[in-house]
């Protein structure tokens, strides 16, 4: 019987050749049984669309013939309705000349159910979208619910899946969605899909011609997520219409691809009732790129962006992702621009970035991507209620030695999404909120990155805030030192540590007990200082005096001489408290007279700079000459001179 058919096959393949090109074989299942009626299906692979194939089911011996133009196919194997098998679907099968292919259907896990709207009716014509976690999405033919709204799908055992259940048109019913179920044996899976709000209108060209199969995508704009969504192509017409829940949402216009119209993309809108929004798409202009390793591979699904060299805002780009051919076609604006491919994921090579692109006319440019020496990381930085933080630095330490590695894009967005490069190893990755901001910094250590990778969210805490004044013994404030805090030996990250020329430092730490260090950076010369058990559970301010034993009291003050001096005007008189302790300035002339009384009260430990502007208590310019400045504290006094000039 087998050499009969093989015989019928070829007098087939050879009648086709002249017009068509024919594709015959056996389906069977693992026992080598024949799958009988099973059914074919053949999508265009450069455009996706399906052929019309009549006779292209299997027969009583798993047998198909099916003659299609020559071209290059996706073919897709489905096995009879509610059977256990799988089925199978095969990429850019070359069909230029007749051939013979053989397939074998696998067995898998049925998951079945009803699904409803909230009255109970079940809801016919409901399409299911099963995705494998990491996997990407899973061919399942037949997964559609019948005039009952049930349904019969088959996936792999043993993995995790995300299914949607999208409506049909006329509905008005959100998508419903079932996320990382472990599908281990056969499962039944009821659902109920609810009411939604509506968000429809029409999307024409400039010169007001409808633009069908155009495509709606909602993000939220609270993290970034994608809204699921049915039916939200375009009409003949232009229309769409989907149903959504209340929110605010990110929303994104994507024209057919092949067509040199530009996207359109709105970053925010607050959707509370049915909505109409209507879009025109502007023409622009074509660039073709094309991705490929070194070797001149085509890479596929490597990812295009484009951003505006003169404002360095990026644009919105659909179909930026490349075909099985390395090309992506985007649709921009004339301008100048910075373009960008990524290798696709999990492909370890190198991003090439072209600058000062000059887009006038169609364009093609091609992208060479070379082995990896640097890596992509991106993700969210969110506080504690998961809300973005942004302007938050991305810093990197290269392993073993700790040296910086440079960061490309280090800043986290409004949002607090970030996408930076980083060099491939072992690194530590900083996240350093801005200065002066509650957040605390934070310190992922040993990160391995030997390709693109999320780090997903990344949360900061809040803290308190510790303001260090670092001064020498005779009150000078010194910088070129670093602060460190210590919790059981371990030192903390801490953020924007640096005393700067003023003698100050701030930084922001969990509350608790921490051992205090100040020593000098590398290539200063100067004293260390360290503070044993100071409780931080508050906002704090203290003055660190450099050469001091700790183990001593010092001064309650340090004051230093008034500057400038001589002086014709203001002078400040800096002084410096090292403990809390009401305060009180005087200036005395040369009688010893009060020319002028500074009553400060209570004071907390600081560095303070007053001001006299030369005048007495009635505000009265005083006459050139010696006078005397006094600081009283804690029932200490210190009094040095001045020259007043006129």
């Amino acid at each position: 019987m087998y050499k009969v058919f093989i015989l019928v096959l070829a007098l087939i393949c050879h009648l086709a050749d002249a017009q068509g090109a024919t594709l015959s074989g056996f389906v069977t299942d693992k026992s080598g049984a024949p799958v009988v009626r099973g059914d074919l299906d053949f999508d265009r692979a450069a455009d996706g669309l399906r052929l019309f194939t009549p006779g292209d089911n299997t027969d009583i011996n798993g047998f198909y013939t099916v003659t299609v133009l020559p071209n290059v196919y996706h073919v897709s194997f489905a096995p009879p309705p509610n059977s256990h098998l799988l089925g199978l679907r095969l990429f850019n099968v070359s069909l230029l000349t007749s051939k013979e292919l053989n397939v074998t259907l696998d067995s898998g896990i049925v998951i079945t159910g009803t699904v409803r709207d909230t009255s109970g009716a079940p809801i016919p014509l409901v399409n299911l979208a099963v995705d494998s976690l990491g996997a990407g999405r899973v061919y399942t033919p037949g997964d559609k619910t019948d005039i009952t709204g049930k349904y019969w799908i088959v996936v792999p055992a043993h993995d995790s899946y995300r299914i949607r259940y999208e409506p049909p048109p006329g509905f008005n019913l959100q998508v419903g969605q079932v996320d990382s179920i472990a599908i281990q044996s056969d499962t039944t899976i009821n659902i109920t899909l609810v009411p939604g709000i509506a968000l429809s209108g029409a999307i024409q060209r400039t010169d007001g011609s409808p633009v069908s199969l155009a495509k709606l995508t909602l993000k939220r704009t609270s993290d970034g997520i994608k809204v699921p969504l049915a039916n939200n192509k375009t009409d003949s017409l232009g229309i769409y219409h989907v149903i959504t829940q209340p929110g605010q949402y990110a929303l994104q216009y994507a024209p057919p691809p092949g067509e040199a119209l530009i996207g359109v993309e709105i970053d925010s809108v607050t959707l509370t009732a049915d909505t109409t929004i209507d879009v025109s798409f502007t023409s622009g202009v074509r660039v073709v790129a094309t991705v490929t390793d070194a070797n001149g591979f085509p890479l596929e699904n490597a990812d295009l962006d484009a951003t505006r060299e003169s404002d360095r805002v990026r644009l919105y780009t659909p179909h930026d992702k490349t075909d099985a051919n390395g090309v992506a076609t985007i649709v921009l604006p004339v301008d100048n621009y910075e373009i960008k491919a990524d290798p696709p994921p999990n492909v370890i090579l190198d991003r090439v970035i072209l600058r000062n692109v000059v887009v006038v006319n169609d364009t093609s440019l091609t992208f060479i991507l070379n082995p990896l020496n640097r890596v992509n990381i991106s993700g969210r930085v969110v506080n504690r209620q998961g809300i973005g933080v942004a302007d938050v630095a991305i810093g990197a330490l290269v392993l073993p030695g700790m040296l910086p590695g440079k960061v490309k894009s280090p800043f986290s967005d409004s949002l607090g999404f970030f996408d930076a490069t980083v060099p491939v190893g072992a690194l530590d990755i900083l996240f350093n909120p801005p200065r002066g901001s509650r957040y605390t910094g934070k310190r992922l250590a040993g990160v391995p990155l030997v390709q693109d990778s999320s780090l997903g969210n990344v949360q900061l805490d809040t803290g308190v805030v510790l303001t260090a004044h670092v001064v020498t013994l005779d009150g000078q404030p010194a910088s070129g030192y670093d602060l460190s805090l210590l919790t059981n030996g371990a030192e903390l990250f801490t953020p924007h540590d640096s005393v700067n020329m003023f003698g100050e430092v701030v930084v922001t730490a969990p509350p608790g007990v921490y051992d205090i260090a100040v020593v000098p950076q590398p290539g200063t010369v100067g004293d260390s200082l360290a503070l044993s058990g100071v409780a931080l559970n508050a906002d704090t301010v203290f003055t660190m005096v450099l050469g001091s034993n700790p183990s001593q009291t010092p001064a309650t003050f340090i004051l230093r001489q008034n500057y400038p001096n001589p002086f014709n005007g203001v002078t400040r008189i800096p002084y410096l408290l090292n403990s809390q302790a009401t305060v009180t300035l005087t200036v005395h002339n040369i009688l010893g007279q009060v020319v002028r009384m500074f009553k400060y009260g209570e004071q907390t430990p600081g560095y303070y700079t007053p001001e006299w502007d030369g005048t007495d208590r009635n505000g009265a310019a005083v006459a050139s000459g010696v006078y005397f400045y006094r600081l009283c504290a804690s029932k200490e006094e210190v009094t040095h001179k001045m020259l007043l000039i006129e």
